[in-house]
């Protein structure tokens, strides 16, 4: 029972995050801080996004922090994940209190 009580429910996620432009956008600005120049930006990528990464003999799998991948595809336009630290997602309920 005290594993059940950590858990926190979830939250639905806005229709409009499973538009395919919405998703384009998300996979160019992984395409772009991934495989630009600028080291930093994928860093500061690499803190946001990733969560756990677990290396198995045939497979990696890294899983992602839901409410970072949520909040980068809800910020409009192609900003850096630093430009957007300060702004108040209103589709975003994690950060809210219960």
């Amino acid at each position: 029972m005290r594993t059940l009580a950590k858990l926190k429910p979830m939250h639905s996620v806005p229709p409009y995050l499973y538009k395919p432009e919405t998703i384009q956008r998300f996979q160019g600005r992984l395409r772009e801080a991934f495989l630009g120049g600028d080291r930093a930006t994928a860093r500061v990528y690499l803190q946001n996004l990733v969560d756990h990464i677990v290396v198995g003999e045939d497979e990696i799998i890294i899983e992602a922090r839901a409410s970072a991948a949520l909040a980068m595809m809800s910020a409009p336009g192609t900003s850096s994940p630093e430009a957007a630290k300060g702004e108040v997602l209103a589709d975003v309920v994690d950060w809210r209190a219960p």
